[in-house]
């Protein structure tokens, strides 16, 4: 099997008469060792199911085919969804192993939704150079619509991969670093330079590794709950509440709670009594907030309590 490279990438484009979309995040790699360090940093075993988002031209479609995995490649361009069998076969891999789907991946439903060919496991694994105008918003997806998605190794815009990573307090800490909390933990896996790409962005790029922590034993470590008995929709109403918090708090970051979350609660004193039961000052800001401190305000104002027990 042999990869692409600068010419390989150009010649496919001049072939589809392909021009990469800035309004479809396209930046296609170029450089054979970047996308083999990330199929290799995957820890993929041979036979596994890996999804990939926005595979383009295929190349790091082709190093994950390398490592002897299935791939599941969600393509929103026709003309690339079309033509990334044809090059799979043409550098020496199995068509047979790739499943391409002609599809905006946030529309992805749930695992029904993948069409998964006979006898392929649903994937545990998402590795992909995402799309990175959309790149928080699909994570988010995927986590919530793929529950055995256990973990996903990404390229992202590195100011992206800042705000995932970040920690209370930090100046990148924001919405999407406490969603992602939500979901378990993310750290940044290493840089990726901006010449390995067609055409070079503008912006420098990182590579995230995140992995999935079971919400229950979260709740239970961090909130001292006993939610083995929860079910599933009990945990997805919590977590919705959890992320309307955050939209709330962080929509007006420079405010206090008392006031960015007066909306939320239904007015500044209706926030500063939830915030009270949840064991919160209703001075702080935004930023200084974990993901178990807005749990315990999801659950104040859910059950009127953070110290609620199993939801009847």
């Amino acid at each position: 099997m042999f990869l692409l490279g600068a010419r390989d990438i150009l010649a496919l484009c001049a072939a589809l008469e392909v021009s990469p979309s800035k309004k479809k995040g396209q930046n296609f790699v170029t450089d054979p060792g970047t996308v083999r360090r990330i199929a290799a940093a995957a820890g993929i075993s041979p036979g596994d199911t890996v999804v990939e988002i926005g595979p383009g031209l295929g190349s790091l479609t082709l190093a994950l085919l390398e490592q002897g995995c299935k791939v599941i490649a969600i393509e929103i361009d026709p003309r690339l969804a079309a033509a990334l069998p044809v090059t799979v076969s043409q550098h020496g891999a199995s068509s047979a192993d790739l499943h391409v789907l002609t599809q905006d991946a946030l529309e992805i439903a749930g695992v029904s939704d993948l069409d998964l060919p006979a006898g392929w496991a649903a994937p545990r694994q998402l590795v992909a150079n995402l799309p990175y105008n959309v790149a928080t918003p699909l994570l988010l997806h995927f986590l919530e619509v793929l529950p055995g998605l256990e973990c996903a190794l990404v390229m992202v815009q590195a100011e992206v991969a800042e705000r995932w990573v970040a920690g209370v307090a930090d100046a990148a800490y924001g919405a999407p670093s406490v969603k992602l909390a939500w979901w378990g933990s993310v750290k940044r896996a290493f840089k990726v330079g901006r010449n390995v790409f067609y055409p070079a962005p503008n912006v420098d790029s990182a590579v995230v590794d995140f992995r999935r922590l079971e919400v229950r034993q979260r709740l239970e470590e961090d909130l001292k709950l006993s939610p083995q008995g929860w079910t599933d929709e009990t945990i997805e109403t919590l977590r919705q509440e959890v992320f309307a918090a955050v939209n709330a708090a962080f929509s007006q970051r420079r405010k206090t709670l008392r006031q960015s979350l007066a909306g939320y609660a239904g007015s500044p004193d209706a926030a500063v009594a939830l915030l009270e039961a949840a064991s919160i000052s209703p001075g702080l800001r935004a930023e200084r907030l974990s993901v178990t401190d807005f749990t315990k305000i999801a659950a104040a104002k859910l059950y009127g309590t953070s110290d609620t027990k199993c939801p009847e």
